[in-house]
């Protein structure tokens, strides 16, 4: 079976992709796509 890996360099610092991550108003829009109308609470 043949096998793809892929690795992407993100110029952000950890604190930042994790507001995007569960921020209240970014997480429903990346999670929509898998999981729509989802939400969280910090």
């Amino acid at each position: 079976m043949k096998k793809l890996a892929f690795n992407i360099t993100i110029d952000a610092t950890p604190e930042k992709i994790w507001n995007i991550i569960i921020g209240k108003d970014t997480y429903p829009v990346w999670t929509s796509v898998f999981a729509e109308g989802s939400s969280v609470e910090t």
